[in-house]
C-alpha cells in the first residue's frame, strides 16, 4: 500500500555553531546537517523548547604556569602578565532541549560531538536559554526558573574517551552514548516578588489559579527573565540586577535578542517595543497590524511572524544607519548604549570605529558621576585617558590647579554640547575615600606603564614649569603612553606622581614613605611642602635621596640633629653615598666628627664605596692629626697596603709624640707617651714605609732614641744605632739588637768599643757571651793595653774552642764538597764512555728523521740519538 507523506509542523529552530540546525518538531529535536538527512536525537522525547549557543573555552591546564601566590603579594607587572597570558582554546557549541521533568545538554568540541547530559528538574520548563560559557536558564513559569551552571567540557567524564572523531561522534550522537557522569547542579533563581500592579492578566490567571508564563532571553552576559510585572536581567550566577528593569502588564508573546537592541512583542495589537539592550531604555515603539505569533534575529535585523486575518505573514524590522543612531545617543548622554552599539558592530569604517575610546571616556566620566569609582577607573585604565584630565574630577587638594567644576566635566572629555549637562557634585565634602582608592589604583597603573618608557630620561626633565592647561592638552587621550615625545612623557610622569603622592597622603600615609624611596617623578618642590606640613622628615629624606639631592637631605638631617643631638641618622645618609659625592661625604663628615668622633670615623671607612684615602687624609690632618692617625690605623689594620699611609701614619705619630720626647719621665704626659709607644709598635710591625723619610722627620738625639735605632737598622746603618742603645746604659737591649741585625763581625767590635767607653763594667760579661761572635784579634786590639791576661782569659778560651770548631767544620765540608765532585765527575767519566750503537733504521729523538751519515750527538743522561744540529739548534 503506498503511503501518503504527511506534512509535520516545526515548532522551533536553532542553530547550532559548526555543527547544524536543531529542529523541534511533535515534541522531539532532529539535528539536520545540509547535504546529509536530519539525526533524531535519541533523549529528546517530549521537548518542549530548545536553545544553542556558542563560545570559546580554555582548555584546562592553561593556568598551570601562573604562580600560587595570593594577589597581593604579587607585583602589577605580574598580574598584568597573567591577565594577558592566554592558554589553548577550544571551540564549543551547546544544544539544550527542554523535556518532560528535565533538561538535556549536548555539547560539540571545534566540531566533533563531545557528551551529552540529562539533568533532572522539578517541573516541566517551557522557556529556555543558553548564556553562552555559563548556565543554561529554563522557566517553568513567571517567577519560576533554574539555572544549572555548565562546567567546561574538558572536566567531562567524557573527556578522556579514545579515538574521538567525528564519525565515532555522530554514532554516539545518535545511539545517546558518551554521558558526562558528572553531576550538575540545578539552582532556583531568586526572581523579587510580584508588585501590586502587577496588571490585569496577572490578577486574572492568580484568581483561576493560573500561573504566569515564563519567559527567558539570553544576552551576551545577563539573560532577561519575565516576573509577572516586569522583565529584570541577571548575570551568569542568577543574581538580578535592581535596575534596569522592563515593566509590563503581562508577560510579553515573544522577545528576541537583536543585539543592540531587544525586540518585545506584547499581547495582540500592541506594538512591537524597541528597547536597548543595555540599559533596556525603550528607543521605539513599532505598530504592525496582527498577532505576533514569533520573533527571530539575525543580527541587529528583527523578524515577526505575523497572523492577521489568518493570513501569515512575515515582517523584517531594520534598523537605521548607526552613524545616525550614534549621533543621536550621543546627543542624549546615552553612552553606554553608544558603547553597546559599537561593540557588536563588529567591522564598522574607521571614522566611526575612532569613536569608540572618546564614548567609553565618557562612559567612565558618567559612572564616576554616579559614585561608581571603580568602574570609572577601569574605563580610564583601558582607553589610556590623559592622567590630567583624570585628575580634572577631583578637588584641589588633589588635583590641584588642575580641578575643574563638575559642570565642566563631560564637556572636558569632549562630550556633545547638548550631553554636556551640570553633572552632581560628587565632592561636596571633598573627595570621598573610595573615589581616592580608585583614583590610586589608575595611578598606579600609569606608573607601571610609564617606567620603562621614562627610565632613559633625566629627573630634572619632571621639574620643567608647566600650566594646567599645557596638561590638560596633552594628546594623549585615548592614545597609548608610548606615543608621547620625551617632554610630553615627563610632564606625564610628573603629573602622576605628584597626585599619588597627595592621594596616598589622605589614604594611606604609611606607603608614602615607599614612594619617596623609589625612582619618581614628582614635582618636588610641591611635595616637599606637603611632607614638611604633616612633618614627614623621613619621608622628605628618602625623596631627596631619591632625587639625588643629597645636600638637601643632609641640610634637613642636621636641622633636625640640632635639637636631637643625634648624629647617626646623618652618619647612617654619609655612608649610603657614592663615590661621586666624595666631597659631599667629607663635608658632612666633619660636622659628624664635631659631636661624635667614633662615629665620624665610621663613616670614613664603612663608606658602602670606598673613599680616595688621599683625599680622606689631607682633610683629617687638616683637621685633627690624632684622629688622622686614627682612620690610618683603621685602614692598615684593614689591610691597606699603599706605602704612603704606613709613612704617615710613622709621621702623624713622630709629630704626636716630638713635643715630649725630650722631657723627664716625670714630665712626659700620656699622650706623647702613647704615641711614642704607637711609633715604635708601628715600627716593628710595619715593612712598607719609608724608613729615610720617617728619620728625617725624627727629632734631634736624644729623642726617640728606639725608633731611632730601628729606622737605622732597616737602613743598614747600624754602627750609627748602637751609640744610642749602649748610651742609654742597655748594654743587653744592644747585644739584643746585634743578635738580630747583625751580618758580619765588625758589628760586634762596634759593641765592645761602644760598651768600653760607655759601660766598662759590661765588657766581661759581653765577652764572655759573644766570644763566638767577634774575631780574636780585632778584639784583643780592641780591648785596653792595661788589661791582663788573666782578666781575658775566659774570653781566649772561648774564642779559642769557637775558632778550633770552626776550622774543623770548614775542613769536614771541605773534604765532603771534594767527595762529591769526585764523584761527579766519575760518572761523568763513564757515561761519555758509553758506546751507542746505531743503525740504518735509527731516527732522531727530536726531528724523528733517520740520522744516516749525517754528524750525531749523543745525550749524556739519557744515552738519545740526535743530529747534531737538532742538538744544537743554535751553533748552526
Amino acid at each position: 500500500m503506498r503511503r501518503t507523506p504527511r506534512r509535520r509542523a516545526v515548532e522551533q529552530l536553532a542553530v547550532v555553531h559548526g555543527v547544524g540546525v536543531a529542529i523541534l518538531t511533535e515534541n522531539s529535536v532532529a539535528l539536520w546537517r545540509e547535504g546529509t538527512r536530519p539525526v533524531r536525537l535519541a533523549a529528546s522525547d517530549g521537548a518542549r523548547a530548545l536553545a544553542a549557543a556558542h563560545w570559546t573555552e580554555t582548555r584546562a591546564g592553561a593556568d598551570a604556569g601562573r604562580t600560587p601566590r595570593a594577589v597581593g603579594l604579587r607585583g602589577m607587572d605580574e598580574i598584568a602578565a597573567e591577565r594577558e597570558a592566554q592558554g589553548d582554546t577550544s571551540a564549543v557549541s551547546a544544544l539544550a532541549v527542554a523535556g518532560r521533568r528535565q533538561l538535556v545538554v549536548y555539547r560539540w568540541v571545534d566540531g566533533v560531538f563531545w557528551d551529552q547530559k540529562l539533568v533532572a528538574l522539578p517541573h516541566t520548563p517551557t522557556a529556555l536559554a543558553v548564556l553562552a560559557g555559563h548556565a543554561v536558564f529554563a522557566g517553568f513559569a513567571a517567577d519560576d526558573y533554574v539555572r544549572v551552571p555548565i562546567p567546561a567540557a574538558h572536566a567531562s567524564s567524557a573527556a578522556a574517551l579514545p579515538q574521538r572523531s567525528a564519525e565515532t561522534g555522530a554514532t554516539a550522537l545518535r545511539v545517546g552514548d558518551w554521558t558526562d557522569d558528572h553531576e550538575w547542579p540545578v539552582y532556583a533563581v531568586a526572581v523579587p516578588p510580584r508588585e501590586a500592579a502587577a496588571g490585569a492578566e496577572a490578577r486574572t490567571w492568580g484568581l483561576l489559579g493560573r500561573r504566569a508564563r515564563a519567559l527567558v532571553v539570553a544576552l551576551d552576559d545577563e539573560v532577561l527573565l519575565a516576573g509577572a510585572g516586569a522583565g529584570l536581567l541577571v548575570d551568569a550566577h542568577g543574581r538580578a540586577r535592581r535596575t534596569p528593569t522592563l515593566a509590563w502588564r503581562a508577560v510579553p508573546a515573544a522577545a528576541v535578542d537583536a543585539a543592540p537592541y531587544v525586540v518585545v512583542a506584547s499581547a495582540a495589537g500592541a506594538p512591537i517595543a524597541i528597547h536597548m539592550r543595555r540599559t533596556l531604555r525603550r528607543v521605539q515603539d513599532v505598530p504592525l497590524d496582527g498577532e505576533v505569533r514569533q520573533l527571530a534575529a539575525h543580527g541587529a535585523r528583527a523578524y515577526a511572524l505575523l497572523v492577521a486575518r489568518g493570513a501569515p505573514s512575515l515582517v523584517a524590522l531594520e534598523a537605521r544607519a548607526w552613524d545616525a543612531q550614534l549621533a543621536e545617543l550621543e546627543r542624549a548622554g546615552e553612552y553606554d548604549e553608544a558603547l553597546a552599539l559599537l561593540d557588536r558592530l563588529g567591522d564598522v569604517p574607521r571614522a566611526l570605529a575612532a569613536r569608540r575610546a572618546p564614548i567609553y571616556a565618557l562612559v567612565g566620566v558618567q559612572r564616576f558621576e554616579q559614585r561608581e569609582f571603580d568602574a570609572a577607573m577601569d574605563a580610564f585604565i583601558d582607553v589610556d585617558v590623559n592622567p590630567a584630565q583624570v585628575l580634572a574630577l577631583f578637588p584641589p587638594e588633589i588635583a590641584g590647579k588642575l580641578a575643574r567644576d563638575p559642570r565642566r566635566w563631560r564637556a572636558l572629555f569632549g562630550a556633545h554640547p547638548d550631553a554636556a549637562r551640570a553633572s552632581p557634585d560628587v565632592h561636596a565634602d571633598g573627595a570621598p575615600r573610595a573615589a581616592l582608592d580608585a583614583l590610586a589604583r589608575f595611578l598606579t597603573d600609569r606608573r607601571r606603564v610609564l617606567r620603562p618608557l621614562v627610565a632613559r630620561l633625566s629627573s630634572e626633565a619632571s621639574q620643567v614649569a608647566h600650566s594646567a592647561d599645557s596638561l590638560l592638552a596633552l594628546p594623549i587621550s585615548h592614545t597609548a603612553l608610548d606615543t608621547l615625545d620625551d617632554a610630553q612623557l615627563a610632564l606625564v610622569a610628573q603629573v602622576v606622581d605628584t597626585a599619588l603622592f597627595k592621594t596616598f597622603l589622605h589614604t594611606k600615609p604609611a606607603l608614602v614613605g615607599a614612594l619617596c624611596r623609589v625612582d619618581n617623578w614628582c614635582e618636588v618642590r610641591e611635595v616637599q611642602g606637603l611632607l614638611e606640613a604633616h612633618g614627614m622628615v623621613d619621608e622628605l629624606v628618602a625623596l631627596y635621596r631619591a632625587r639625588h639631592r643629597h645636600r638637601d637631605a643632609l641640610a634637613l638631617l642636621q636641622q633636625r640633629a640640632a635639637h636631637t643631638h643625634d648624629v647617626r641618622p646623618i652618619a647612617a645618609y654619609l655612608q649610603a653615598l657614592g663615590g661621586e659625592d666624595t666631597d659631599l661625604v667629607l663635608e658632612g663628615t666633619r660636622d659628624v666628627l664635631r659631636t661624635d668622633r667614633t662615629l665620624g670615623l665610621e663613616v670614613l671607612t664603612d663608606a658602602r664605596v670606598p673613599l680616595p684615602l688621599d683625599r680622606v687624609v689631607t682633610e683629617l690632618e687638616a683637621l685633627d692629626p690624632a684622629l688622622c692617625a686614627a682612620f690610618l690605623g683603621a685602614q692598615l689594620a684593614h689591610g691597606a697596603a699603599d706605602p704612603r699611609l704606613h709613612t704617615k701614619l710613622a709621621q702623624l705619630y713622630v709629630r704626636a709624640a716630638a713635643p715630649n720626647a725630650g722631657a723627664g719621665a716625670g714630665a712626659a704626659d700620656d699622650a706623647g707617651t702613647h704615641s711614642a709607644e704607637a711609633l715604635q709598635a708601628h715600627l716593628e710591625s710595619s715593612t712598607a714605609y719609608d724608613a729615610a723619610a720617617v728619620l728625617a722627620a725624627l727629632p734631634p738625639p736624644p729623642a726617640l732614641a728606639d725608633a731611632r735605632a730601628l729606622l737605622l737598622a732597616r737602613l743598614g746603618r747600624h754602627e750609627d744605632a748602637l751609640p744610642l742603645l749602649v748610651a742609654r746604659g742597655d748594654v743587653s737591649r744592644a747585644e739584643a739588637y746585634c743578635a738580630a741585625h747583625a751580618v758580619e763581625p765588625r758589628v760586634w767590635l762596634a759593641l765592645l768599643r761602644q760598651t768600653l767607653a760607655h759601660a766598662p763594667g759590661a765588657v766581661h760579661a759581653l765577652l764572655a757571651r759573644r766570644a763566638a761572635d767577634m774575631p780574636l784579634d780585632a778584639a784583643l786590639a780592641a780591648l785596653p793595653a792595661s788589661w791582663r791576661v788573666a782578666d781575658v782569659h775566659a774570653f781566649l778560651v772561648r774564642a779559642l774552642r769557637a775558632q778550633s770548631a770552626a776550622h774543623g767544620t770548614a775542613r769536614v765540608v771541605r773534604a765532603a764538597a771534594e767527595r762529591r765532585a769526585d764523584d761527579v765527575a766519575c760518572t761523568l767519566h763513564a757515561r761519555t764512555q758509553r758506546a751507542v750503537p746505531v743503525d740504518e733504521a735509527q731516527t732522531c729523538a727530536r726531528c724523528a728523521r733517520r740520522l744516516g751519515d749525517a754528524v750525531l750527538a749523543v745525550l749524556p743522561g739519557s744515552g738519545q740519538t740526535l743530529h747534531y744540529s737538532c742538538a744544537h739548534p743554535g751553533l748552526l
